[in-house]
């Protein structure tokens, strides 16, 4: 019996995993309308010169990468797909930790 809550735990831990993934994931992307926003400013420093834009995209790297967690707040209330992978996660998290504290493996 103990082996088959291990056997749960370890899957609703790994379904936990997935899914908290895939909800920040939908939430972290950016919409079109920013792609097409950040693709036009992409367009107009490419016709300035070859060290202008490369300067200009190595800001962006630099930059995009505290970006992420910030498009995923600001995107929390407009998808609602994001939230309930996120919810789904949350709720398979709880039941991998119940398993494991029924199961005793703390």
């Amino acid at each position: 019996m103990k082996t088959l809550m291990i056997i749960l735990g370890i899957h609703a831990g790994l379904f936990a995993l997935t899914f908290l993934i895939a909800g920040f994931g939908a939430l972290a992307s950016p919409s079109n309308e920013e792609m097409e926003a950040l693709r036009r400013e992409f367009e107009a420093e490419q016709g300035k010169g070859t060290w202008q834009y490369t300067l200009f995209c190595l800001g962006q790297m630099r930059s995009a990468r505290g970006r992420t967690l910030s498009l995923a707040i600001s995107h929390w209330p407009q998808r609602p797909e994001g939230r309930r992978l996120i919810y789904l996660g949350t709720g398979c998290l709880a039941l991998a930790l119940a398993i494991a504290c029924f199961a005793e493996f703390f």
